[in-house]
């Protein structure tokens, strides 16, 4: 098994969710690959880890395509550098490949962790809220991204790669599937999400994430993508309501889900706004500043 981890913050930033996947590999028998665009030194963390200090100048998903590449085990595993793994979670995913040997990905559940305030809770919500359990735990056509995500060695094999962005699991789920195999999605392996921006980076953030899912989706236009563009002026609101009423049958405290519905809707618009820059310019460096 082998654990991969993006980062364009480096060590030591990446700390907490690096020891969180330090800790399990020895029951597991598994390797740490970091690909790593901060710049910064790596860390000496022993023989299980191996850091690829990768140019400045690449994106998460340039990163993890690297990753892939150096990984050497039969299932690779992936989280990102501001998650934390809970306890069990590789076992757990060694246990699931086991129960479903046709799963070319595993997806697994996401949990808020540190994040407190109001414009936290309408990031997670906004920005994990299908991987938030609980889950429709089985077969599914579309698994996680790479916040808690497993794949076995077809399944990296037929990963589509973009070389101008990268490898974005989200959209390339379909291209897994392929020779009988299947998606799951399960919720017994779990990662906390530990992402506190302020609102200013916030929602930065989530314009930069709009304009990159729009650079993407710009390659190949359909009418899907029209209609984004067409119904832009409504389309933050409908989605703030589609996932204000789909977040109050997950695990969101009320309280916290009440607080931060203004935040939703902000970061919805924010979220627009760079989808319709992104239709119509490209990607830019957008995805060189998601994190």
């Amino acid at each position: 098994m082998s654990v991969i981890v993006a980062t364009r913050r480096g060590w030591p930033a990446a700390e907490p969710a690096i020891a969180a996947i330090l800790a399990q590999l020895p029951d597991v028998g598994g390797e740490l690959v970091v690909a790593d665009a901060s710049g910064r030194p790596a860390p000496d963390l022993g023989a299980t880890v191996r850091w690829l200090s990768c140019p400045t100048s690449m994106s998460v998903f340039q990163l993890r395509s690297e990753a892939y590449a150096a990984a050497r085990g039969e299932l690779v595993a992936q989280t990102e550098d501001h998650c934390r793994v809970t306890p069990g979670w590789a076992r757990r995913i060694l246990e699931l490949h086991e129960q479903w040997p046709n799963a070319a990905a595993i997806g697994g559940a996401v949990e808020q962790g540190d994040g407190r305030e109001p414009i936290d809770w309408a990031a997670f919500v906004v920005t994990q809220l299908p991987y938030i359990a609980p889950l429709a735990n089985g077969p599914v056509d579309r698994t996680t991204g790479a916040t808690n995500l497993s794949l076995t060695r077809r399944g990296v094999a037929r990963l589509p790669s973009h070389p101008d962005i990268g490898t974005i699991e989200l959209f390339d789920s379909a291209a897994l599937r392929d020779g009988g195999d299947i998606l799951v999605q399960d919720d017994s392996f779990v990662v906390l999400h530990d992402q506190s921006l302020g609102v200013a980076g916030t929602s930065v953030i989530e314009f930069h994430n709009g304009r990159t899912i729009g650079g993407f989706r710009r390659r190949a236009m359909d009418r899907r993508d029209w209609g984004r563009v067409a119904l832009a002026g409504v389309l933050p609101f409908y989605r703030s309501a589609r996932a204000i009423r789909a977040a109050r049958h997950k695990r969101v405290p009320g309280d916290a889900l009440r607080q931060a519905i203004p935040w939703i809707v902000w970061l919805q618009l924010c979220t627009s706004a760079g989808e319709l820059v992104g239709y119509a310019l490209g990607p830019g460096d957008s995805p060189q500043r998601l994190r």
